[in-house]
């Protein structure tokens, strides 16, 4: 290894450059102060800023203290405007408390009577709505009453007591039923004009009277009178979905926009011109030295302008041997594995050789491998940093000689008016900031904070819980009734005519005859007229008209179809003479043509009288 070494050195190390002469010029320029030198001009240019920095140092007390007096002014408008808010919502539970308690104790106590009053006139045009319902029900399918008592229980004459029932009950309840509704339409006629109406139209006038006799005070003194708030405006404003400082006119208390000026009151816009009048350069920078400017000329004429470490890092990239030592030590120990137990001394030697190059390998070559790519890494950087990504380091110390010079011109010529204009620029900037954060809290103030649009959605909520879901039905009640009224008076009209013509009964169909004498079977038999009887009979029929009218045409057929039937018999007869038909039958047969006889029944053993009959003589022909 030691030959091989040796070997490589008198290969390699020729090919290397002579860097002695770089080294003793770049130890030549270290020794004459050159990094001393170009420091002066950095310190120069860092003194130029620690000058500005000190100005800005001593005025931001000033600017800062004017600041906090100005956000001092702030704060305690914020504070007088809670307060005030605070208060407000203190009189407002206040206020409203008592009077909704008073309003509870009142619907309380009398809420059921209104209940009840409503029920019972409820319940009495409810009966009065049956009545006349069964009453035309039973008028219309009901029959007439005959007179007898085998009527129907819901004919005619029902219909009529029913209609008749309750005529009484309007002429009962009218006068009572119109206190009722006078009383329920005065109360829901002025609630709905004097409430209702109001709360919904906050520029009427009853609101403008409400205004002038109740003022609403929340702040003010004798020393300052502030104009109290007015209802009507509050309401508006809300509905408008104004801020509370709108709303409850908090201008008068805290005139937000006065803030925009205190910036200058407070004289933080004076500090600020102040900061800027000193932030001045007068005096000349001198970036780089005459002395610095000719050390960098030294240097980028020096050999290191030339120097060349791609030659390095060519030759480090060679491999540092020539062969892989892991692969001839692991070709060794096979080649000695496989010599025969005889050349034991030579298999021996063998595996020695192969672990001395994998230590080696180890130790040695893997530390030199570390070393060469730092060695390898550290020229790559110095090559950068020498040409300042230039071509060359002269290339790259005349362009950064010509770019410094070129900027203590531009400070030497320019600099004050650039530095005042960046210290006008930055109190300009400054100055809109604060000016921008007054604008914002006057705004904010104005037209954000404390939007009265919930307050508005709860006046609106109750506006239309107290008018459409109470006024409203409390009036439809009045009006209901009232209609009701008024048409009491063609129903008992129309009742009591159709209750006069439901009473009426049907006629008797047959002719009328007038009975001279009431045949008693129990008197003197011998006494009874009966010779003039059919002659007085005849005479009444011609002197007597027949006063019963038939109630229509149909009943006039029947009267004479049943009359004809009487007399003569043979007439057809309907289904309506079959109704109005008289039931005793119609042929007598008397013995001896003479009036009937009464015959008592054997059977029984007590006395009954016979029942009265008319008897209109003997006929004509049996008189002849």
């Amino acid at each position: 290894l030691e030959t091989d070494f040796a070997q490589l050195l008198e290969k390699y190390l020729p090919k290397l450059p002579n860097v002695t002469a770089s080294l003793q010029n770049v130890s030549a320029l270290l020794e004459s102060d050159i990094e001393q030198e170009v420091s002066k001009g950095q310190q120069e240019f860092e003194k130029v800023q620690q000058q500005i920095q000190h100005i800005v140092d001593e005025g931001k007390p000033l600017i800062s203290d004017a600041i906090k007096r100005a956000g001092v002014v702030l704060k305690e408008g914020a504070n007088k405007i809670t307060q005030m808010l605070d208060r407000a919502r203190h009189i407002l539970r206040s206020e409203s408390k008592e009077p909704m308690e008073v309003g509870e104790q009142y619907l309380n106590e009398y809420g059921p009577y209104q209940h009840y009053l409503g029920l019972g006139v409820s319940c009495t045009l409810l009966v009065v709505l049956s009545c006349l319902t069964f009453g035309l029900f039973c008028g219309y399918c009901g029959k007439r009453p005959d007179g007898g008592y085998n009527d129907d229980c819901c004919d005619k004459g029902t219909g009529s007591r029913f209609l008749m029932l309750g005529v009484w009950i309007m002429f009962l309840s009218w006068a009572a039923l119109m206190v009722i509704t006078v009383f329920y339409f005065t109360t829901g006629v002025l609630a709905d004009r004097a409430v209702c109406y109001t709360l919904r139209h906050p520029d009427c006038r009853l609101y403008k009277m409400v205004d002038d006799q109740l003022p609403i005070r929340l702040y003010g003194s004798p020393n300052r009178p502030v104009p109290p708030l007015r209802l009507s405006q509050i309401v508006k404003k809300c509905h408008n979905n104004e801020s509370l400082y709108n709303v409850l006119e908090l201008h008068h208390l805290v005139d937000i926009s006065k803030y925009p000026a205190l910036p200058q009151e407070f004289g933080i816009n004076q500090q600020i011109e102040e900061l800027t009048g000193r932030i001045r350069l007068d005096s000349h920078v001198d970036i780089l030295t005459p002395n610095a400017k000719q050390q960098l000329i030294r240097l980028a004429n020096s050999p290191l302008n030339q120097f060349n470490l791609t030659v390095y890092t060519s030759v480090l990239n060679e491999k540092i041997t020539s062969i892989d030592l892991m692969a001839l030590a692991k070709a060794i120990t096979e080649t000695a594995n496989k010599l025969p137990p005889s050349q034991i001394k030579i298999k021996n030697s063998l595996m020695f050789q192969a672990q001395y190059l994998e230590v080696h390998q180890q130790n040695q070559v893997t530390t030199m491998l570390r070393l060469v790519q730092e060695l390898t890494d550290n020229a790559n950087n110095l090559t950068e940093h020498l040409r300042f990504n230039e071509p060359s380091l002269k290339l790259a110390v005349e362009k950064m000689l010509r770019q410094v010079e070129k900027a203590q011109d531009l400070l030497n010529t320019q600099g004050p008016q650039i530095i005042s204009k960046i210290a006008s620029d930055f109190a300009s900037e400054f100055t809109v900031h604060i000016t921008d954060y007054m604008n914002r809290v006057v705004q904010q103030t104005e037209h954000n904070v404390g939007k009265c649009w919930p307050v508005s959605q709860v006046y609106n909520a109750t506006v239309t819980t107290a008018c459409n879901k109470i006024l409203d039905p409390y009036n439809g009640f009045w009006a209901s009734v009232g209609f009701i009224l008024v048409l009491f008076i063609p129903s008992i009209i129309l009742s009591v005519k159709l209750a006069a013509l439901y009473q009426k009964s049907d006629p008797y169909p047959g002719p009328l005859v007038e009975a001279e004498y009431l045949y008693d079977a129990y008197a003197d038999r011998d006494n009874i007229p009966l010779a003039n009887v059919n002659e007085k009979r005849k005479k009444k029929q011609q002197q007597q008209p027949r006063y019963h009218e038939p109630y229509d045409s149909s009943g006039a057929g029947v009267a004479a179809a049943a009359g004809g039937d009487r007399r003569g018999g043979g007439a057809a007869t309907g289904p309506t003479q079959e109704r109005f038909s008289d039931m005793a039958p119609k042929h007598w047969d008397f013995p001896n043509m003479g009036p009937p006889r009464y015959n008592s029944s054997p059977l029984s053993t007590e006395y009954e009288r016979p029942p009265p009959y008319y008897y209109p003589g003997p006929s004509p022909t049996s008189r002849t």
